[in-house]
């Protein structure tokens, strides 16, 4: 004869973390237990105010935690760049690329989901501040959390502004760098492709510029080849000159 030892306050224990046996449940939980967060921090320079990203934490933590979710955020590249606003103003700033993956205890992930931030260069807080947004902006997607921001565009004036001017040099060196880290052919005609409006770009406005971009993408090419097993035939979209766009 077995004896069963379980209390009630047990048994509720077990009912508030269920043991989800796939992500897309254990989300789906997660959810269901979101409130509203308040906005208790003011951004004291445009005056307005927001649910900071401790907050966020406070409220996620525990939920990601009894649902068994954790993100692992990753930076794949950072773009400077400089900024013109609408009186014309200039300012260096800064577009950081992530990758947020949410695992799940069971193994499966959900993602990478890309995420884009642009900031300010204003001190070295500024690569921490555009990690915070980005993986407060992937929670508050993810989970679907109501803050009572008011960051819908149907809210706000349209702000007439100038356009920055394309630098040409900047573009060329990042997409020389992303080119260069090509670990397979597929790989580099991806990246190529992903790159193709501003390499047309840059073709455009800077034909000399335009040729170092092909060089290091011919130069990668070659030597991914070089290496690569005799079995392993390379891809016809990058053999020769042709560019594949």
């Amino acid at each position: 004869m077995t004896t069963d030892n379980k209390t009630p306050k047990d048994e509720a224990t077990q009912e508030a973390a269920p043991a989800h046996k796939s992500i897309a449940a254990a989300i789906a939980s997660a959810v269901r237990e979101v409130r509203v967060i308040g906005k208790s921090d003011r951004n004291k320079f445009d005056g307005y105010d927001f649910a900071g990203i401790d907050k966020f934490l406070t409220l996620v933590n525990p939920i990601c935690g009894r649902n068994g979710l954790f993100p692992i955020v990753s930076q794949r590249e950072v773009e400077f760049y400089e900024n013109v606003n609408s009186k014309g103003g200039k300012s260096v700033w800064a577009r950081f690329f992530y990758d947020v993956t949410m695992h799940h205890e069971s193994g499966e992930t959900l993602g990478p989901v890309n995420m884009m931030v642009a900031v300010p260069m204003n001190g070295a807080q500024s690569s921490g501040s555009a990690q915070s947004y980005a993986l407060k902006q992937f929670f508050r997607a993810m989970l679907m959390i109501p803050t009572g921001d008011k960051d819908d565009a149907d809210l706000n004036a349209t702000e007439q502004h100038q356009e920055p001017k394309f630098d040409a040099a900047a573009a060329t060196k990042r997409i020389k760098g992303k080119l260069a880290l090509a670990t397979t052919l597929d790989d580099l005609k991806e990246r190529w492709t992903q790159e193709g409006d501003t390499i047309a770009e840059v073709k455009a406005a800077n034909a000399d510029l335009f040729g170092e971009i092909e060089r290091v993408k011919n130069d990668r090419r070659a030597a991914i080849q070089a290496s690569a097993s005799s079995q392993t035939r390379p891809s016809d979209d990058l053999n020769g000159d042709e560019i594949p766009y």
